[in-house]
């Protein structure tokens, strides 16, 4: 249960960076409809309440997440029966665009549906919305309790929790055929990596824009197709260098034109010449074989 705090009815903001506050209303009341110029996140703990948010009504579920836009109006249907306990945060723009120059965490004040509707309830699970409710309630206690340093506790708890709601919009936002397309190509490749294999190909072969298939795929794999594609040929050369294969064979399996790219790949993943490699494991096969 939160610390509750009395409930202020101004709707502007007396800090230049964020406010954080806990309420609760224990009988049901009428809220005007309203709007401001900065940005609100409400974590919702319990009550029985509806949020009208533009033309679009929200029936809130204990954990829910309010992402309100500033300058959109907005007002909750408060019904009696239940109190309606709630943290919330306010934060100015100026504040996410100092502690985040590209201003990317603006986007979730902006998540849209399959239908290009925007979305202001985020409903995480437990596990993913209970930290984050317990981290908005801790950083309205730092104001009513005036712990040391409660300014810089505050602002490292929005930031994070900013961060993480960021985080969890971008999962939310993927494509199930984004998934499906990036699946069929990693297995492609996983087959395939030692061939001449450039994203016209894969464009033409997959029936995607070599574009998106290039961003969807880093978003998915951390990689960059061709990131992955040397990786997998540096795995295999590793694999080949433990035998006593020639060179000039080696880089052409891994599918290489010549030894020179093969040569630059190797040494940067490496940090040593594929032949250094292979007579640093030939010397310790010699060794072992000395020993025994």
């Amino acid at each position: 249960m939160p610390n509750i705090q009395e409930f202020e009815t101004r709707q502007y903001m007396h800090s230049t960076d964020f406010e954080a506050f806990n309420y609760a209303d224990m009988n049901g009341r009428l809220v005007a409809r309203h709007r401001h110029n900065f940005y609100e996140i409400l974590f919702f703990h319990k009550g029985n309440v509806t949020y009208e948010i533009d033309d679009q009504s929200y029936v809130l579920q204990p954990g829910d997440i309010v992402l309100l836009p500033k300058e959109h109006p907005h007002n909750p249907i408060i019904r009696s029966g239940e109190p309606y306990i709630r943290s919330v945060i306010w934060v100015s723009e100026e504040y996410i665009r100092r502690i985040d120059p590209s201003a990317s965490l603006l986007n979730i004040f902006n998540i849209k549906d399959k239908d290009g509707k925007t979305q202001h309830v985020m409903r995480l699970p437990v596990n993913k919305s209970g930290p984050l409710l317990l981290y908005a309630q801790n950083a309205a206690d730092e104001s009513v309790f005036n712990y040391p340093h409660a300014k810089l506790m505050q602002s490292s708890l929005i930031a994070y929790i900013l961060v993480q709601l960021s985080r969890y919009a971008a999962v939310d936002d993927k494509n199930p055929e984004d998934d499906s397309i990036c699946s069929k190509v990693k297995e492609y490749l996983d087959y395939h990596f030692t061939e001449n294999i450039s994203l016209d190909d894969l464009e033409e072969k997959f029936y995607v824009s070599k574009f998106h298939l290039s961003r969807v795929f880093k978003q998915q794999t951390g990689s960059s197709i061709h990131e992955y594609i040397t990786k997998l040929r540096m795995t295999l050369a590793r694999q080949l260098l433990y035998t006593d294969a020639p060179l000039n064979e080696i880089y052409q399996s891994c599918g290489y034109n010549s030894y020179s790219s093969f040569f630059r790949s190797f040494k940067a993943r490496y940090g040593c010449s594929p032949n250094d490699f292979q007579t640093l494991q030939s010397e310790a096969f010699s060794k072992d074989d000395t020993e025994e």
